[in-house]
Parts: C-alpha cells; structure tokens; sequence
C-alpha cells in the first residue's frame, strides 16, 4: 500500500480495516497452502522403504520410520525433502515457504533428534 491511497480513502479507518482484513486472508491462505504442500510430503513418506527380507535391515528401517513420525511436522518435512529428494536448502525454503536459514535450522533439529532415538539402535548393532 502506498501513502497515496490512504490519504485518497474518504474514510482513512475503514480503508487501514479492510487493508488489514485483505493481509489477514492473505496469511490464512498462505499457512493453508503450506500445509498442504507439507500433507503431501508426509503422504509420500509412507513408500520411502521397501520392504526388507533381511530381519536385521527391517527392524532398522522399521525403527528409522518410527524416529521420523516422532518428529514435529516442520522437520519430518526439511528432512525428507533433503534426504530423500535431494534438495538445496533454497529448494526446500521455497516449496515451503520458509526461509533458507529456516530450513537449515529444521534440518539440523531434525537430525538431532534422529540421532539421539537411533543411537541406541546403532550401538547394539556394531556390538
């Protein structure tokens, strides 16, 4: 908005209302899209392991798909879409609207937390 359209307004606070309403639907629709786009990703999260015949791969991918649905949205997303669609941190902030340092910030959290729930795992494999 310009200065110009608000002093051309005949009446100054109802024009700063129905502006500030129009930004309001604006960012509902944003956050909806966003959603979306992330309810996609997680749709597509359910095929990211064949299944294994050896017991030992299967538990592992078992365990690693449990350490993923235990992450918060957000990351489960930045994660997903760098590992297993390769993506620049620049892709990722742009398919979800985020910025790139968000999307950093995501994915480190969310390979902290994946650490943290499959150490164990690795630990009594290589015992």
């Amino acid at each position: 908005m310009d200065a110009s359209a608000l002093e051309q307004a005949e009446h100054p606070r109802a024009f700063l209302l129905s502006m500030a309403r129009h930004r309001l639907i604006d960012r509902a629709r944003h956050r909806e899209r966003r959603r979306q786009r992330e309810d996609l990703v997680f749709r597509q999260e359910d095929a990211l392991f064949e299944k294994a015949t050896d017991p030992d791969r299967a538990t592992f991918r078992s365990e690693l798909q449990t350490a993923l649905d235990a992450l918060p949205e957000e990351q489960r997303a930045v994660v997903y879409l760098k590992l297993w669609e390769v993506l620049t941190f620049q892709e990722i902030a742009a398919s979800l609207s985020i910025s790139p340092h968000t999307a950093a910030s995501r994915y480190r959290l969310g390979l902290e937390k994946l650490r943290g729930q499959l150490r164990p795992l690795y630990e009594e494999i290589l015992t």
